[in-house]
């Protein structure tokens, strides 16, 4: 398939039907809709998916609900950068994080895979298919 966006509906190819649970921790909107979006695009599964725009109301969200995975931005209003990862992974060590960033760079992707983020993905390359791989590989890997 065509990593242009074309087509509107990308197979997550896990086995399983099922609603996965993502957090979107944005405070971007055209970035969160463009993140929403391409979910929205994979078959096979529904998404039960909550926005927050601060790393607060992320760490408050995570101490009540559990999720399949959460979409982190670096740059947030009260948190930026690496530490934003590993103040989510203070509260839940398990967490399933995709780091979505502006920045781009191996040392950056290899820091926060160090640091316990599952994948990164660079906003500049955000489309359904870059977005069901990375889930596919974290959903996976969590099994």
């Amino acid at each position: 398939m065509p990593d242009d966006g074309s087509s509107s509906r990308w197979p997550l190819e896990t086995g399983e039907n099922k609603i996965v649970k993502v957090l979107i921790v944005e405070d971007n909107d055209a970035d969160f809709v463009a993140l929403q979006n391409s979910l929205f695009s994979i078959v096979q599964h529904d998404f039960d998916v909550q926005q927050v725009n601060t790393l607060q109301r992320a760490k408050s969200l995570l101490r009540h609900k559990d999720y399949d995975v959460v979409f982190l931005d670096l740059s947030l209003p009260d948190g930026t950068g690496l530490e934003t990862v590993s103040e989510l992974l203070k509260h839940r060590p398990d967490m399933n994080i995709v780091v979505v960033t502006g920045l781009e760079g191996r040392t950056l992707s290899e820091e926060a895979l160090a640091l316990g983020a599952r994948e990164l993905l660079a906003k500049a390359t955000l489309s359904p298919n870059t977005v069901s791989k990375s889930l596919r590989r974290v959903l996976r890997a969590a099994k």
